[in-house]
C-alpha cells in the first residue's frame, strides 16, 4: 500500500515555531510510520519519509536461538542484501537448531548475497544491561565473504557495534560512527564458529544500548555465502 498523506490515519497540527521540535508520542515499538508535512494554509506535501521505532529493550540474561518468532530485532539495509530469520542455512549440527539470522538477497529463501552492490545491512537489538560488574556477549557465526589473499584486509564481512539508543537506527550509508566497535569477523570457510566478547562494567553498567550486527560487502567480487548468526547470548556476571 502506497502512503497517501491526504488520507493519512492521523494528522498533527503544529501552530507555531515555538512548539518545535515537536514530539509525537504513543507510537508502537518496532513499527514503521510514514510522514509528510504540509503548510497549514495548504500547498504541496513534502517528500514522504518513513521512520522505524526502536524495539522494546530486552533484559539480562538474554538468549536467542531464532527457533521461535521474535520481535526483538530491527533490520535496515541499503541494498537487496538484507537480514532475515529463517532456515536457509545449515544449523543442524551440535546445539544449533534449524533457524538462524542471515543475509539474503532472495527475501530469506537463500543465504546468498549479490556481490555486485555495495551493502551496509544492520540487525539491531536494544539491551537493558542492568547492574553487573562485567558482561559477556557470545554468538555463533559463519561466512565466506571476501578477504585479500594475505588475510589482512576484509572486504565482505561482519562488524559488531554497541551504540547509544539515542542514535536510533543507523543510516545505512556506512558503518556507525557514534559507538564502540566490539569486533570484526571475516571468513570462517563457511564453518560455524563460536565467539565471546567481554563488555566492561565501566561502559555498560546501568545503561541501555543497541547491539548492532553490521554486514558490509564492497560491491566487487566475493564468495558465497554471506554471514549467518545463531545462539546469541548476553549475560552479566
Amino acid at each position: 500500500t502506497v502512503f497517501n498523506p491526504e488520507t493519512a490515519a492521523s494528522t498533527v497540527t503544529v501552530n507555531s515555531a515555538s512548539e518545535l521540535p515537536y514530539e509525537i508520542t504513543g507510537l508502537n515499538p518496532n513499527a514503521t510510520y510514514y510522514f509528510a508535512i504540509q503548510q497549514n494554509c495548504g500547498g504541496a506535501w513534502s517528500d514522504i519519509v518513513n521512520v522505524t521505532t526502536m524495539p522494546i529493550s530486552v533484559t539480562l540474561p538474554y538468549s536467542q536461538d531464532f527457533e521461535a518468532t521474535t520481535t526483538d530485532f530491527v533490520f535496515a539495509s541499503n541494498s537487496v542484501n538484507k537480514w532475515y530469520i529463517g532456515t536457509a542455512t545449515d544449523t543442524t549440527n551440535g546445539s544449533l537448531g534449524g533457524s538462524s539470522l542471515y543475509i539474503s538477497d532472495s527475501n530469506g529463501i537463500t543465504n546468498h548475497y549479490n556481490t555486485d552492490v555495495s551493502t551496509y545491512a544492520y540487525s539491531l537489538i536494544s539491551v537493558d544491561f542492568g547492574n553487573y560488574p562485567e558482561y559477556q556477549l557470545s554468538f555463533a557465526y559463519k561466512l565466506n565473504g571476501e578477504v585479500n589473499s594475505a588475510g589482512t584486509s576484509m572486504y565482505d564481512y561482519l562488524r559488531v557495534y554497541a551504540l547509544p539508543t539515542s542514535v536510533g537506527i543507523p543510516v545505512t550509508t556506512g558503518f556507525p560512527t557514534n559507538g564502540t566497535l566490539l569486533g570484526s569477523f571475516a571468513t570462517t570457510n563457511n564453518t560455524w564458529q563460536d565467539t565471546s566478547i567481554t563488555l566492561t562494567g565501566a561502559e555498560f553498567t546501568d545503561s541501555i544500548k543497541s547491539i548492532v550486527f553490521c554486514w558490509h560487502n564492497d560491491g566487487s567480487d566475493g564468495e558465497q555465502p554471506p554471514v549467518a548468526i545463531d545462539n546469541i547470548s548476553i549475560i552479566g556476571s
